[in-house]
């Protein structure tokens, strides 16, 4: 023992400075980055990812999250992470950093120093620096329109090209609950992404795959597009369900418990090996998990890398010291070189063709209940997303905003808005309250620049009118208020923003109960006057409904309303109105549509629809109500209880009554924080078999049973109003749910218009509200539902097409994402509802559907969000300790819109996809004095159709002022029509000359406009069933380009073609 002693204190004599203390010399590690020449035949590769995830609004807004304020919620700062993570890859050029949401890093970017951004700019180009998805935000996949999210991508994609010429090769969905096909097929494949990583899967597809080692492979989303739209696609997070890095791996100054590694031989605390031995088997664990020798470790998570340094510090000398180790070969790396690896490699990949859909972390966890949380968002967000699209267009035409060389363009701070509402977290319904108000206000202020800046002043231009005109727009519409229509006289004019004709029923509040609306010729049209239903405080009594007539593509129609006597000629017919009661049937019918009432229930009892052009004849039987879902809770009183002495295993200090894995639960969940409830309490309850105590919540939909309450005070009121241009049918279900049935003189189907709310707690329970239909039609337990408004999923009664489902909830396990629509059929008929915002659906019994409108709730699902939905009009502040965030004021009630539609299969989906566009894209008004319509010279067209019936005109908008960004959308689905689902051609230089332009040249691009579709090129991916080359493949794209055929492009089903345009303006 002496020895040993003496020796090493000889060894720290010859190393110690004057004072004693150890001298080290500094210390290399070696850091290769990946690559090539650095990959090995005989190791697993190991791609160590370094990235964060950085949520645009979740428990805090946008700007809390990225100035750091507010950290008595959440401890994150952005500005702060990228502040410190570049200064960091500057100091090691093998060093590598993942970036996603361009909403923040286009902040901080413009924030920098012109030195700053000139060290930036060449962190991307030797490819430190990388960027995926690139979109503003990391959209939602489930209760996302596709146009918002090919619109949001955009955004991002191009302030990514204008300031740093780069181009995204990867999507980089790993926190959205749920993935659609769309986007594999839509914003990865057309966006000219090769690859798409995410990290949630359903836990039993997972676990599957895990086995299987499919934890890779390659997806087919779209029978439309064929088997060249595919990506490679990969789980993140160690395929464990989740996108950090593998277990006692993060290494960031909020993990509360990190192990770095220390490498001081001198140290007691010395684990190197440890550190490589752990590192290593959890390598080779996931590599056993998936086929090929590369694997890819996410090394970050949420808000991660704001003190950088500890995070690469560590990594840097765990990577040098597993390659000491010598057996696996790890490497600083990015998604897209991962990708580019993985697809060197030989490996038939296999081949999936659905979606992901419904998500599930355990058993009684269906992750189905944000497809309907905050629907009032939800509307919000769609009404603002259509409104874009008419707003870019009228910009456009009229050359005004952008097209004019305004500087700042008066449309971004809504694009910008309606971008940050397609995140994951907000227009999913699962952020906090406070953040919820921030969205809508974003989305309030965008609009409201939009409307005088371009849209009404557009207008004004498209309609002839003078310099000096003034028209406003009526946000309040939808509650009967409008300063500018409760006058004696006012003008109306009518923006159409589709490719087509069209002819609407406008309703507009007024004053007064008698009025002529005449159009822009002095002609009266077919009006009626309605009294308003709206409890508004400066809600106009009344209700004008008026025919537009046709109004032409693209173009703007005036009209006059003046308050006149009630036998004036031409005014506004006062409709007839009774209530219905006693015994027998109610028949109405616009002469195609036949609904039928039961007098002694006061509910629907059948539909038919009969076109004699068409040759339809149709009849079904059709039951509709409203029920609620009574939402699951369990261990209420448990909240309140301190459990920080109990012992789940002897019951010690613990309440009684609760189960043991109960306790556990509870006990474990309270040490987590908002970031590790997201994604751990799922596998929580799986290895604790807890998942019995799952709440429904913001995320989650559970029911206590699969029973369904009916709402009705009885039988519900029948009040039936009839006038030439409309009929309607008004039901009271109670006090809280009303609902009417219209049916507009010669439309193809009747409109369904409901109000939910205040829904009443005063029992303590949840309740989550549907609308049921039940009809004769035999669907043989199929279902159809929509992905983001584009390509329909056949959907069966628990089952699942890649896996034999274990269904633990029958309700929510069967719960889909509907964002346009739904349908079930038979031989003989199809019935479809339309929705005006995303909701979710289902069918659980033999010929019915539902969808949910509306959820109050009074509890946590324990996800992260830390508080139940429950809206009101206010709610107290997070500091104030006496009630920290309580619901005030008045509970949300929430008005919608249903198309109803019957028809035979096969020529159905022609009317499901047309009312589909006109319900995205209603007719705009905007509003002036009376003398306004008299004065009009409007835009006319020489065609009633500017494009074929099966073309939408997605995107016409001014990127400068001599360019113009174009999309061209064939509409129909493969086989859903026997002539409109064919291939049809768009001369699109005719097309441009017709809106009023001169076509200076026309370049095809990718979806997202930010490269030529000349030059694009795909990487191809080998299945069993498909070996081409890249050549080929590339081939066949660029043959079909726009300027390789004069202009003229031919649009297969579903496909999305995007050109930019020269003009000059007519």
């Amino acid at each position: 023992m002496r020895v040993t002693t003496a020796l090493c204190l000889a060894a720290a004599a010859a190393t110690a400075d004057g004072y004693g203390h150890h001298k080290h010399h500094k210390k290399e590690y070696k850091t290769p980055a990946a690559g090539p020449e650095q990959y090995s035949d005989t190791l697993l590769n190991v791609h160590v990812v370094p990235h964060t995830h950085d949520d645009v609004g979740w428990l805090k807004t946008v700007d809390q999250y990225f100035y750091g304020a507010n950290n008595t919620i959440q401890h994150a700062a952005v500005q702060y992470i990228l502040d410190s993570a570049i200064p960091e890859l500057m100091k090691n050029p093998n060093r590598k950093f993942t970036y996603v949401e361009i909403a923040f890093f286009s902040r901080w970017y413009y924030e920098q120093t012109d030195e700053m951004q000139a060290n930036v700019k060449k962190l991307v180009k030797n490819g430190q620096l990388s960027f995926v998805n690139g979109g503003w935000c990391m959209h939602d996949e489930a209760a996302t329109h596709y146009i918002a999210m090919v619109d949001q991508t955009t955004l991002g994609h191009a302030f990514l090209k204008e300031e740093l010429d780069f181009v995204p090769k990867v999507g980089w969905q790993i926190d959205p609950f749920g993935h659609s096909s769309t986007q594999a097929s839509t914003l990865s494949w057309m966006a000219a992404f090769d690859a798409l990583f995410f990290g949630r899967i359903d836990y039993q597809d997972r676990e599957l795959r895990l086995e299987n080692q499919e934890c890779e492979g390659v997806w087919r989303a779209s029978p439309s597009l064929g088997d060249d739209a595919q990506v490679f696609w990969g789980l993140t997070g160690s395929y464990g369900g989740n996108y950090g890095p593998p277990s006692g791996y993060n290494f960031d100054v909020n993990n509360n418990d990190p192990t770095p590694v220390m490498d001081d031989t001198w140290l007691h605390d010395y684990n190197v090996p440890d550190r490589v031995e752990g590192f290593v088997q959890a390598s080779i664990t996931q590599g056993n998990q998936t086929k090929g020798n590369h694997i890819m470790l996410t090394m970050g998570s949420d808000f991660q890398y704001e003190a950088a340094a500890e995070w690469y510090t560590n990594l840097d000398k765990l990577i040098n010291y597993v390659n000491q180790d010598g057996r696996v070969n790890a490497f600083y790396s990015n998604p897209e070189l991962y990708m580019q690896a993985k697809n060197t490699e030989d490996i038939d990949w296999s081949v999936k063709e659905d979606d992901f859909f419904p998500y599930s972390d355990c058993e009684h966890c269906y992750w189905t209940g944000y497809f309907t949380s905050r629907p009032a968002l939800k509307r919000m967000e769609r009404v603002m997303s259509g409104y874009l699209l008419a707003a870019r267009q009228v910009e456009a035409l009229a050359g005004v905003g952008a097209a004019a060389g305004v500087s700042p363009q008066p449309l971004f701070l809504l694009e910008a808005a309606s971008a940050v509402a397609q995140h994951h977290d907000a227009v999913s319904g699962t952020s906090k309250q406070h953040v919820a108000f921030d969205y809508a206000q974003r989305l309030s202020e965008g609009y409201n620049q939009a409307a005088p800046e371009v849209f009404n002043v557009g207008i004004a231009k498209l309609a002839g009118l003078s310099s000096d005109t003034t028209l406003v727009n009526c946000p309040d519409l939808n509650i009967s208020v409008c300063d500018a229509t409760g006058g004696d006289s006012f003008s109306v004019v009518a923006y159409n923003p589709l490719a087509y004709a069209r002819s609407e029923v406008l309703t507009i509040p007024v004053a007064a109960d008698s009025v002529v609306v005449t159009d822009a010729t002095g002609e009266a049209v077919a009006a009626t006057v309605v009294p308003s239903n709206a409890d508004a405080d400066d809600a106009l009594p009344y209700s004008l409904m008026f025919a537009t007539g046709d109004i032409s593509p693209l173009t703007a129609a005036p009209f006059t309303v003046a308050v006149v006597s009630a036998a004036s000629e031409g005014a506004a017919q006062a409709p007839t109105a009774q209530t219905v009661s006693g015994s027998g049937t109610l028949e109405v019918t616009n002469g195609k549509v036949t609904l039928t009432f039961d007098k002694s229930s006061g509910r629907l009892s059948g539909m038919s629809y009969v076109d004699e052009e068409q040759d339809e004849d149709l009849s079904i039987e059709l039951d509709q109500g409203y029920y609620y879902y009574t939402s699951f809770n369990s261990s209420v009183d448990l909240a309140e209880w301190d459990l920080s002495d109990c012992d789940p295993e002897t019951g010690s200090d613990c309440p009684e009554g609760y189960p043991k894995a109960t306790l556990q639960h509870h006990k474990a969940t309270r040490l987590m924080n908002s970031v590790e409830h997201h994604s751990q309490v799922g596998p929580l309850h799986r290895d604790l078999g807890s998942s019995d105590d799952q709440n429904s919540g913001a995320y989650i939909f559970r029911p206590t049973t699969p029973d369904q309450t009916p709402i009705s005070v009885g039988v519900p009121t029948l009040t039936v109003s009839e006038s030439d241009l409309v009929t309607e049918v008004h039901q009271v279900w109670s006090s809280w749910v009303t609902q009417t049935f219209r049916l507009y003189a010669g439309q193809s189907h009747a409109e369904v218009e409901w109000t939910v709310g205040p829904v009443p707690i005063d029992d303590n329970m949840g309740k989550e509200v549907i609308s049921k239909f039940s009809s004769s039609i035999a669907s043989d337990g199929t279902l159809y539902t929509d992905s983001n408004g584009r390509e329909f999923l056949e959907r069966k009664l628990d089952y699942r097409p890649t896996w034999d489902l274990i269904q633990y909830e029958e309700v929510a396990g069967n719960y889909y994402p509907v964002n346009m629509g739904l349908y079930i059929k038979d031989e003989n008929a199809q019935l479809s509802i339309l929705n005006d915002r995303s909701q979710g659906g289902a069918s659980l019994e033999e010929g019915s559907l539902e969808l949910m409108l509306h959820r109050r709730l009074l509890h946590d699902d324990s996800r992260g969000v830390g508080e139940p939905i429950n809206e009101t009009s206010f709610i107290t502040s997070y500091d104030n300790s006496d009630c920290t965030a309580c619901r005030e004021g008045t509970p949300l009630v929430v008005t919608g819109k249903q198309i109803l539609q019957l028809h035979a299969p096969d020529k159905a989906m022609k009317h499901v996809r047309a009312d589909a566009q006109r319900m995205f894209s209603p007719i705009e008004p905007v509003f002036g004095g009376a003398t306004v319509a008299k004065t009009a010279a409007p835009v006319k067209r020489s065609s009633e159709a500017l494009l074929p019936h099966n073309v939408k005109l997605l995107t016409f908008q001014a990127v400068s002022t001599d360019e113009v960004l174009i999309r061209l959308e064939h509409v129909f689905a493969i086989d859903e029509d026997a002539t409109l689902s064919q291939p049809t051609s768009v001369n699109v230089t005719a097309l441009v000359n017709e809106m009023g332009f001169t076509t200076l040249g026309a370049t095809e691009l990718t979806l997202t406009g930010n490269q030529a579709k000349k030059s694009q090129h795909y990487l191809p991916w080998s299945t069993a069933d498909k070996k081409e080359k890249a050549a080929e493949l590339n081939e066949k794209a660029a043959a079909k380009v726009l300027e390789e055929n004069e202009g003229v492009i031919t649009l297969d089903p579903m496909e999305i073609r995007t050109a930019i345009v020269k003009v000059a303006r007519n």
